[in-house]
């Protein structure tokens, strides 16, 4: 995770009004705009949301470090040995719960 994290999420942010969008061919939850400081989420409840998958890309300032791990994308190249994808697991288990 970058040093100051917290200094690299920018305020904005522009909720879409559909469950999923497009974005390059592809249905999406999130999409993080770094150039832009603006992050795009879906209106899918808490547990389901991209929230907190476009934020780390925020922290990260949409630079992920490289090498890139197995199987994954330049975009999260880390997310697996930084620990980051089993943070969000944890994350959207939380937050399923508290929704019940």
């Amino acid at each position: 995770m970058h040093p100051n994290a917290c200094k690299n999420v920018p305020s904005y942010l522009y909720f879409a009004s559909t469950d999923e969008f497009m974005h390059a061919g592809e249905s999406v939850a999130g999409l993080a705009v770094c150039h832009m400081a603006q992050v795009q989420l879906s209106a899918l409840p808490p547990h389901e949301s991209a929230y907190a998958h476009e934020m780390v890309h925020l922290m990260q300032k949409c630079d992920s470090p490289m090498p890139v791990d197995e199987g994954l994308t330049h975009d999260h190249s880390d997310w697996n040995r930084s620990g980051i994808y089993e943070r969000l697991k944890v994350w959207g288990e939380t937050m399923a719960k508290e929704s019940k």
